[in-house]
């Protein structure tokens, strides 16, 4: 029942989440996002412990859930071009700065979390891991050396 709640309110969530993108609302965002993915990984995680593993069963969810990776995607551009303009940004909107830092650490964390759920049960999520900390280092020096 509780798989049920998360797969009827996924298409109005997308839609949220993108709406909040756009609108640069970055942290909540990123809550709607963690919310589509835990959705997404619980029931697929549910999948991966069945003893009959089904294809089509798997493949229906993907697709169902297909919007939730464009989505964490989009929101890492949004995180990349902050971090790309981060000796202007900080002078202007350093909260800017701090909440794209707040998400990569959650994300960084996340990683973390689904690595160790991977070494017990083997099942490792869709688009894990995200790797927004190595990725965010490479900007940042990418930045530097060109500023």
């Amino acid at each position: 029942m509780e798989n049920l709640k998360h797969i009827f309110t996924v298409p109005e969530s997308v839609r949220k989440t993108a709406e909040f993108i756009n609108e640069s609302k970055l942290l909540q965002a990123h809550k709607h996002l963690t919310d589509l993915e835990m959705a997404r990984d619980d029931l697929m995680f549910e999948l991966h412990k069945q003893p009959q593993k089904s294809p089509t069963d798997n493949n229906t969810l993907t697709k169902y859930f297909k919007d939730v990776e464009k989505l964490s995607e989009d929101l890492g551009k949004q995180l990349w071009i902050i971090m790309g303009r981060v000796l202007i940004t900080v002078r202007r909107e350093p909260t800017l700065i701090v909440t794209a830092l707040r998400i990569i650490e959650r994300e960084e964390k996340r990683d973390e979390i689904v690595m160790k759920r991977k070494e017990q049960t083997g099942f490792l999520p869709v688009g894990r891991p995200k790797r927004w900390k190595q990725k965010t280092f490479e900007i940042l020096e990418r930045t530097i050396t060109y500023k």
